[in-house]
């Protein structure tokens, strides 16, 4: 992505009415917890899952095995960050975010449909490792392409406000996510919950999927000016821009690996290791959801 303080545009976008911002945000934020929705709630549901593909002989073996699977799309988000910002400096924010929800559908489909370890096998947790790629690939575009769609979309003195909305949607998704799990833990038998309730959230996903991406269609672009001719984006990065790459890398990863400890897999561990009640748990994880949201919206109005 460009840096906020060096553009690499010829000029920068014009100011927008108050009315295309809401529009911006609107429809920014519920593509983006949508895409949250769909990458986070595997966490949730990680102990179902483990049992359903990963048939080991351990009372700790499916979840581990799950939550490595849910840790591989993070190997992903790197590469898609990369490779998917890059594509957004050249296309455009709205060609971008239209690409990321189509490779989330792709890998949200794969994890929802998959058949059982015991009807097909190897093949089954194969076919959602490469699902987990797939929405991995998603969220890393994802991030960079709707914050800076939304910082972008609004006035220097406004661009806390705007960016907050990336977390606040994030807030979102896990919020809904975890809600959509303790109703179902609380509304169906335990049986049915392990053999096709965990399914529910993903087909939810799923079937919403197609609205966001024409949410997507319809975005206001931002990106208005061609890339100079001074090279990749990525060469430019690392040669003039590493120090506040690095800067920015670390303060991320301590809040990052906080937050999906705590409000990602402390659910999992509390049903699988804790043996709390499954409803329980992710009522904790609710919890955690509506505090990013608040915490974000009130951090946002303070930032410039």
């Amino acid at each position: 992505m460009q840096d906020a303080a060096t553009p690499l545009v010829d000029a920068p976008p014009a100011p927008r009415r108050r009315s295309a911002q809401t529009r911006t945000i609107i429809a920014t934020s519920a593509g983006n917890a949508l895409e949250m929705f769909d990458f986070t709630v595997f966490s949730y549901f990680a102990a179902l899952i483990g049992k359903t593909f990963f048939p080991v002989d351990s009372d700790v073996g499916p979840l581990l095995l799950a939550m490595a699977t849910f840790g591989v799309g993070f190997v992903m988000r790197p590469l898609g960050g990369i490779l998917i910002g890059n594509y957004a400096d050249r296309a455009g924010r709205r060609a971008a975010l239209t690409l990321t929800i189509q490779l989330m559908i792709a890998g949200t489909a794969l994890i929802a449909l998959t058949p059982s370890y015991a009807r097909i096998g190897v093949v089954a947790p194969v076919l959602v490792v490469i699902g987990r790629l797939l929405q991995g690939l998603s969220a890393g575009g994802e991030i960079g392409a709707s914050t800076t769609l939304l910082m972008e979309s609004g006035p220097l003195s406004g661009r806390g406000f705007m960016v907050s909305w990336q977390v606040i949607s994030q807030g979102i998704a896990a919020l809904l996510g975890a809600l959509s799990g303790a109703l179902l833990s609380a509304v169906l038998p335990a049986d049915a919950l392990a053999s096709w309730g965990w399914r529910v959230p993903f087909l939810l996903g799923l079937l919403l999927g197609p609205v966001g991406f024409y949410i997507r269609r319809h975005l206001d672009e931002t990106h208005t000016a061609a890339r100079d001719a001074r090279g990749s984006a990525v060469r430019e990065l690392v040669t003039h821009y590493l120090g506040r790459v690095a800067l920015g890398t670390l303060l991320i990863v301590g809040s990052t690996s906080t937050l999906y400890i705590f409000v990602f897999y402390m659910p999992a561990y509390a049903v699988r290791t804790l043996h709390l009640p499954m409803a329980t748990s992710l009522l904790a994880g609710c919890a955690s959801g509506l505090t990013m949201i608040v915490a974000a919206l009130v951090s946002g109005l303070w930032i410039i």
